[in-house]
């Protein structure tokens, strides 16, 4: 018996945007609503799949009833489970010469069977643009697959897993003005670091700031096409 494979639309801004490259295969989304206070931790059920069960400092489960349900203690994450597929949502903006992807300002691609209905969206299209969460799924170029999902708080980032996360390492001059003998240092910046200024930018003003050490899905997945919906699923 072969499971279904479900497909859910994941938007994707531009300070996220790298598996199109094939540099990202990690993505942190928010877990909404936030545990309780009194939760230090979210477990996988050991008979429930795709189920999180909240845990207090002495081990005992908590009733941290608003979760994901009315009337439930325990969160299932809204992306899916391992198996299932996500297809990248981007913003989208119309050109002279046609619609392209804002991240990189590519075509946006289309398949021979979508075209007429392309035309179709394109003449009733009212805006030069298209936010990713309206984005049509026949125009996602970028196709993954789930192999893992996780619960954690968002410091919990490893330096490893920033680097999945389409991050990278660098070094910089540091002007201190104070010392002169320090000025034009070179520092160390980590992919880590560099992913909390871009979680910062996108979420501290929505009050999950990489300080306020939210508990985020951790979603990590293996792309399966970058040029459109792949046409059938990757035998192992």
């Amino acid at each position: 018996m072969t499971t279904e494979v479900r497909e859910r639309g994941l938007p994707m801004s531009g300070p996220m945007l790298a598996d199109h490259a094939g540099e990202k295969t990690i993505t942190r989304r928010i877990i909404k609503p936030q545990p309780i206070a009194s939760v230090v931790d979210l477990k996988p059920h050991s008979s429930v799949p795709g189920y999180w069960v909240p845990y207090a400092a002495d081990g005992r489960m908590v009733n941290n009833n608003p979760g994901s349900k009315k009337d439930d203690c325990g969160y299932t994450c809204r992306y899916g489970m391992a198996g299932d597929w996500l297809y990248n949502r981007e913003l989208l903006r119309e050109r002279p010469a046609g619609w392209i992807y804002a991240a990189d300002e590519k075509p946006v691609m289309v398949r021979r069977e979508h075209e007429a209905e392309m035309v179709a969206w394109a003449h009733h299209k009212e805006q030069d643009y298209c936010p990713s969460i309206h984005m049509p799924k026949w125009a996602s170029r970028t196709w993954k697959e789930l192999v893992e999902v996780r619960a954690e708080r968002v410091q919990d980032i490893t330096e490893a897993d920033a680097v999945a996360e389409g991050f990278h390492a660098h070094t910089r001059h540091q002007v201190f003005g104070l010392i002169p003998d320090w000025d034009n240092q070179m520092v160390h910046v980590s992919a880590r670091t560099n992913f909390r200024s871009t979680w910062d930018s996108l979420n501290d003003a929505r009050g999950y700031g990489f300080f306020q050490n939210p508990y985020v899905w951790v979603l990590v997945y293996k792309i399966l096409s970058t040029t459109g919906r792949p046409l059938d699923r990757e035998e192992d």
